[in-house]
């Protein structure tokens, strides 16, 4: 069981990725891979077990290449989300040193890689490219943020119409139906809930999330610092996001605290807050 170390710098720009060897004595009940920076710091992890490969992993004694795409843990998704001009990825790993871990058989070994610019960008520092890479990781962020409050909405928007459902009270209705309307108007302007295809945004303005995510496309578009309109931009966006998400706890605060008291008078379920894993976006 051998892992090796690549033989030259990989350039963010040209057309390999990082390429990681491992060899296997004997078939392992898994493999796991794990990318982590210069600190020690884990980035990503893959794991592969008997009967489903994963990402280029195999279990299967002989050798094996491991191709790392260079990203970061990007944000999350959810069902029936469409993008245009943006996706999930993560942030692209600046050049600088790394480490490739492999685990099978019981044995860990770890190996150090680097990831190197383009030679020819004989004007672009590691500042520039560090720059971009915080940008980004902004970026990722704030898509996360806004995907984490889509989901939270319509977890809690299933839970208010159960509890209709559950009822034929007058009052309940008003308040619940004002209360579901009023997170719906959240996240219609966090997401283009009109959208069901991949052309609606043709006819559907895309929404913050969006928005804010397509930025990454431009900031990583090229080896440089990003520019003072892509950070401005952000800025803008961002300030929005967090209109819309700081009414949104007021919804999910003293609001759904009413709706919740009522609830409890006629006998049904409170309504819960759906609790989500935390963010994999890291800095």
């Amino acid at each position: 069981r051998t892992l090796s170390r690549p033989t030259e710098e990989y350039s963010r720009r040209r057309a390999f990725l990082p390429e990681i060897d491992y060899v296997l004595g004997a078939d392992a009940d898994s493999v796991t891979m794990e990318i982590l920076d210069a600190r020690g710091e884990l980035i990503q992890s893959y794991t592969a077990r008997a009967g489903a490969a994963r990402a280029g992993l195999s279990v299967e004694a002989g050798h094996h290449r491991f191709r790392w795409d260079m990203r970061y843990p990007g944000p999350r998704d959810f069902p029936g989300l469409i993008f245009w001009g943006a996706n999930t990825q993560g942030p692209l790993a600046p050049p600088g040193q790394y480490q490739a871990r492999l685990t099978a058989h019981g044995q860990t070994l770890t190996e150090p890689f680097e990831i190197g610019k383009d030679p020819r960008l004989t004007t672009v520092t590691q500042a520039d490219f560090d720059a971009q890479f915080r940008l980004s990781t902004e970026i990722a962020a704030r898509v996360d943020d806004a995907h984490r409050a889509v989901l939270q909405i319509r977890g809690v928007r299933e839970q208010v119409d159960d509890r209709l459902s559950k009822s034929n009270d007058a009052g309940l209705a008003r308040e619940a139906g004002e209360f579901r309307e009023g997170i719906s108007a959240v996240e219609e302007e966090v997401y283009q809930v009109r959208m069901e295809a991949r052309q609606d945004p043709l006819n559907f303005p895309i929404k913050l999330n969006n928005q804010i995510a397509a930025l990454r496309g431009i900031v990583e578009s090229a080896d440089a610092r990003p520019t003072d309109q892509s950070r401005e931009a952000f800025n803008f966006l961002s300030v929005q996001l967090d209109a819309q998400l700081n009414q949104l706890q007021v919804y999910l605060g003293e609001e759904l605290d009413a709706l919740n008291d009522r609830l409890r008078q006629l006998g049904l379920d409170p309504i819960v807050v759906p609790e989500l894993p935390e963010s994999r976006v890291t800095s």
